[in-house]
């Protein structure tokens, strides 16, 4: 990793030693600005009038001067910002900004209803453009539309010229083109594809690129709101990467040592689109829709499915959280002190799968020889940074620049970034310049290159990882949201899905605060790293309690006796009243301040603060200024790797049939019972059945199943449709007896769905015949009772057999080998101990003999033949991963239940018998 050799410097618009009273004129300014109806009440009041103001109306006055003074979070003219940049040399860090601010002034988004909802009247000039949410339904068309404040899926029929005008213009044309292009195309028509919401047009809002004011010619009136960001330029400044020598130490700490935070709505839909889709690779907008795929988050209320209980949340990974949970709980038991020191922990270092971002924000301050830290985190730094780009170009090229960075780490994907408008009040925060190449536009309007449309997007889930893939740009695609918008605002499922989508697979939390993982306690030390503070002590002050104690009225100085008894001595912080708020311990009108705020609560939260005596920041005159800084950290690691969607079917090859009804070719059961069950109905009536019915079935195939409740998955390929009600038939008389003693709980007939996106259509049918090889054998092994041992050393050898076949590829399949059984051994978190017991295990199943038994043998040899059949007519590149699929197949009917840990031992098995090859080659 390493340091963007530029930082966002963030300061607050009055300098340290401000006077309420000297800066009443130019807090009047700033409040008038942000806040129009305060303003009203405080307009004529002079500097010496304040004293004068009721105690509320005092109270809100002096927030905003606090807010003025300390807190760095741009709001309206309260706070600007300005571009740093660092050196590597170790010197005195020393910022020099101008006096006053840049003020930056855009027409107030709650302007936009003026021009977005004026009614549009199609000519041959209006610029349309197709709403890209829009995909197919038997013979209806299904699109996002708005609907008063919400949106919905709305419907309608679809007709062959709104297809083709919907194909025409997924980048904005005027509507004449349409007309001439499209036969038997009128203004009419595309008058009621606007009105539908099919179409949009140019007076769509953008919030991304130009501004949407500018770009309608809109000029604010006097009477307008505004919405103002501050700019606060840097006139000289003398600030090294040496102030943050220790970040990376930290980032790999937090890496190991902080839990992720649970995205459930992914980890459920993750599970959905499993269960529905499998392996398949879907259109995105098939697989977010409610009925046709497995929608998100609940996000269903358009066509009335709001469930009437909230779903219970995903489990949370409880071993990564207690293991941090208990470290500093014993911390903070044994060191009585007001510092939990994190170096000084022992903190075990653990695999961790997920990789750090191409970016991390990092949200803080220096202040003296301390860095305090706010925040670290986040799917990229441009999520804090984006917002700013609007100031000027020095921003918006660090924004670009950081963009190109995560780019060059990961040049096999395309990052894209989210446009969408909903909120007006709050929407202002979601206005940016264009910072990455691509831009995915939610019924927002976009004519900028690198537009990439929701009918172009393909969605599947391969392993733990969600992949979208472009048809158009056949690359996979990555969202990226460089805007500070509260995304769980919305109730747009695709837009929840795609902001949630930015931090899979990905470390996104680096940050520990204790109150967190301990809420409810009085009092919690601070966490520090080094010279980094993570976490600042707090105190839970109670009112009450504290009226009790001195069994009187408080006064400002039982206040600052009292704060000063139980640690608090210069400055506090509170976080009460949706605001921050610095609080001088030493300054009496800041106490008679704190004292009314504890006046409104029966107990709330105190943490220290920090405030320099040495400024880093100051203006040309010498006065210091609070800060915050924006650091970017810029990972140079690949964090996604290259994934092709592309079909499994060669070009040439005919598509086959997907799906069977049933009475057509296949006759699919599912059989309920428990596990250990399954052998018995395998070996009886099952068996009995196919081999009295053999004449009438070309192949079939078993496989065993747990989702929904365990069962048996038979299917049965017959050679006339005709015969179904008669398997069917015997099926049921064989399995009677069994369901009247409840050993069979239920028995089904299903629709059959083939897997050909795992196995390619130009190979589905041969697979089919393999598992049908695989099956017999597996039987006669049941049949032979062989021991879970002489199972391991025939599956052992099962694949072996299939890793020959590789040729060539054989170092690729032993590649292969290694990889799962790393992935296990994390898993299964096995260790030291754990791989003596397997090597044990291993030495006793290596002089395991192979059953003996004419019938096995040459069953065994049948299905090894079928499977390097398989892999000679697998192209090359999917041989590895037909490999993997068949041997959990197998595996899946060999063992009656933990199908899983028994995959983990017969790779382990195999990994070991690769070494020995390799080392028996090496004697030769």
């Amino acid at each position: 990793m390493k340091i963007y050799p530029q930082l966002l410097i963030r300061v607050p618009q009055l300098k340290l030693t401000a006077s309420l009273h000297t800066e009443w004129e130019n807090l009047k300014a700033s409040i008038r600005i942000s806040s129009a109806d305060f303003y009203e009440q405080i307009k004529n009041i002079s500097a010496d009038e304040l004293d004068k103001l009721p105690r509320a109306v005092y109270h809100t006055v002096w927030k905003y001067f606090n807010r003025a003074q300390y807190r760095a979070t741009p709001y309206g003219s309260f706070a600007g910002c300005g571009v740093v940049t660092m050196g590597t040399n170790q010197q005195d860090n020393q910022i020099v900004v101008e006096n006053s601010q840049v003020l930056h002034q855009f027409p107030c988004w709650t302007l936009m209803n003026k021009l977005a909802l004026q009614e549009v009247v199609v000519t041959a000039d209006t610029l349309v453009f197709s709403n890209s949410s829009h995909y197919t339904i038997g013979n209806q068309i299904r699109f996002i539309a708005r609907e008063e404040d919400s949106f919905v899926i709305a419907e309608t029929d679809a007709l062959k010229l709104y297809l083709q005008v919907l194909d025409s213009c997924k980048v904005p044309v005027v509507a004449s083109v349409l007309l001439k292009d499209i036969e038997g195309c009128s203004l009419a028509d595309i008058q009621e594809m606007v009105d539908l919401q099919l179409l949009l047009t140019s007076n769509t809002p953008n919030i991304i690129g130009e501004d949407y004011f500018e770009r309608m010619g809109y000029v604010a009136g006097t009477d307008d709101p505004l919405y103002v960001l501050a700019e606060r330029k840097v006139q000289e400044a003398t600030f090294s990467t040496e102030t943050f020598k220790d970040i990376f130490e930290l980032i790999r700490l937090m890496h190991h040592f902080v839990p992720d935070p649970i995205f459930e709505d992914l980890e459920r839909f993750k599970a959905a689109f499993r269960k529905k889709f499998e392996q398949r690779t879907v259109p995105l907008m098939v697989a977010l829709d409610p009925e046709l795929g497995v929608g998100y988050a609940n996000l269903d209320l358009a066509i009335g499915l709001e469930a009437p209980i909230a779903q219970p949340p995903v489990t949370e990974d409880v071993n990564d959280k207690r293991v941090m949970v208990d470290l500093l709980f014993k911390s903070l038991i044994a060191s009585g002190s007001r510092v939990i020191q994190l170096e000084h922990l022992n903190i075990q270092q653990r695999k961790v799968n997920k990789a750090i971002p191409g970016s991390l924000g990092v949200l803080g301050s220096v202040v003296d020889d301390l860095l305090i830290i706010e925040q670290i985190g986040g799917p990229s730094s441009n999520r804090i940074l984006g917002r700013f780009s609007l100031i000027g170009k020095d921003v918006e090229q660090m924004c670009a620049a950081i963009a190109d960075e995560e780019l060059a780490a990961n040049p096999d994907v395309l990052f894209f970034d989210i446009g969408y408008t909903d909120e007006v009040a709050v929407d202002n925060v979601n206005r940016r310049k264009r910072i990455y190449p691509y831009q995915l536009s939610l019924l927002n309007y976009d004519d900028m290159e690198g537009a990439v449309n929701l009918t172009d997007i393909d969605i599947t889930v391969a392993g733990a990882q969600v992949i979208l893939y472009d048809r158009n740009k056949k690359k996979r695609i990555v969202p990226r949201l460089s805007s500070g918008y509260n995304y769980k605002r919305s109730n747009l499922a695709v837009y929840r899905f795609l902001n949630d989508l930015q931090h899979d697979g990905l470390k996104t939390n680096f940050s520990l605060k204790l109150t967190d993982y301990f809420p409810g306690e009085d009092f919690y030390p601070r966490v520090q790293f080094k010279n980094i503070i993570l976490s600042p002590a707090q105190w839970r002050i109670s009112v009450a309690a504290l009226k009790r104690q001195i069994a009187g009225a408080i006064d400002i100085h039982i206040l600052a006796d009292y704060l000063k008894s139980v640690g608090l001595e210069k400055y506090a912080v509170t976080r009460t009243e949706d605001r921050t708020m610095v609080f001088d311990l030493a300054d009496e009108a800041d106490l008679k301040e704190l004292l009314h705020v504890f006046g409104k609560f029966d107990s709330f939260i105190l943490e220290e603060g920090f405030v320099p005596t040495r400024p880093v920041v100051k203006d040309s005159e010498g006065n210091g200024y609070a800060h915050q800084f924006v650091l970017s950290l810029i990972n140079e690691q690949k964090q996604y790797d290259t994934i092709e969607l592309n079909s499994n079917t060669p070009v040439g090859i005919k598509g086959v049939k997907k799906i069977f009804l049933p009475t057509e070719d296949w006759l699919y059961f599912e059989i309920y019972t428990h596990p250990l069950r399954i052998d018995l109905l395998l070996n009886g009536p099952v068996s009995l059945v196919l081999a009295e019915n053999n004449d009438k079935i070309a192949y079939w195939f078993f496989i065993r199943y747990g989702e929904n409740g365990s069962h048996l998955r038979l299917r049965l390929k017959l050679k006339s449709p005709s015969d179904h009600l008669y398997m069917i038939h015997q099926l049921n008389k064989a399995l009677y007896t069994y369901m009247m003693d409840g050993i069979v709980s239920d028995i089904k007939v299903c629709s059959y769905k083939r897997e050909t996106e795992r196995y390619g259509e130009d190979l589905m049918a041969m697979v089919e015949e393999h598992f049908w090889l695989d099956s017999l054998y597996v039987l006669e092994v049941l049949a032979h009772q062989a021991s879970d041992d002489e199972k391991y050393r025939l599956c052992t050898e099962m694949l072996m057999g299939m890793l020959d076949e590789l040729g060539d590829l054989t170092k690729e399949g032993t590649v292969y080998v290694n990889k799962v059984c790393e992935a296990f051994s994390e898993e299964y978190q096995i260790s030291g101990e754990g791989f003596k017991k397997l090597n044990k295990d291993f030495q006793r199943i290596i002089k395991t003999l192979l059953p003996v038994n004419d019938v096995l043998s040459a069953s065994f040899v049948a299905c090894k033949i079928s499977a390097r059949m398989l892999l000679g007519h697998c192209p090359a590149k999917r041989k590895v991963k037909l490999v993997a699929d068949l041997i959990h197949m197998h595996l899946n009917r060999m063992f009656a239940a933990h199908q899983q840990s028994h995959e983990m031992m017969v790779y382990y098995f195999c990994q070991k018998m690769l070494l020995r090859q390799s080392a028996l080659a090496k004697a030769l």
